[in-house]
């Protein structure tokens, strides 16, 4: 493919390059919409990667500003809090607050 980009002087995205240059490895170069699988290292990297959208990222995900300091790479707890019974009535309180909060629910 970089071959044909090259010989034929097509546009890409250029955050490849960056990609690159920061040591991501060429199997591990995707772009893709942030909604449909959260990768936290994705995310991890994308204000040194992409500035303009970390900053959108930020406005729309409560929290990910501390995941990135706190270098945290996964969001998902081990053991079920005491506080419930299942996983599924886990999830629903969790889709409770993401609701309430203004981020996207569906």
């Amino acid at each position: 493919m970089w071959h044909a980009i090259h010989d034929n002087q097509w546009d890409y995205n250029e955050i490849y390059d960056r990609m690159y240059r920061v040591g991501r490895p060429t199997h591990n170069m995707r772009v893709s919409y942030l909604g449909h699988s959260w990768n936290p290292l994705d995310i991890l990297q994308m204000a040194e990667l992409e500035p303009e959208t970390w900053e959108d990222v930020m406005m729309r995900l409560r929290g990910v500003q501390a995941a990135r300091h706190l270098r945290i790479t996964t969001m998902t707890p081990k053991e079920l809090p005491e506080a419930f019974d299942t996983w599924l009535e886990y999830r629903e309180y969790l889709m409770g607050i993401t609701c309430q909060t203004n981020m996207i629910c569906t």
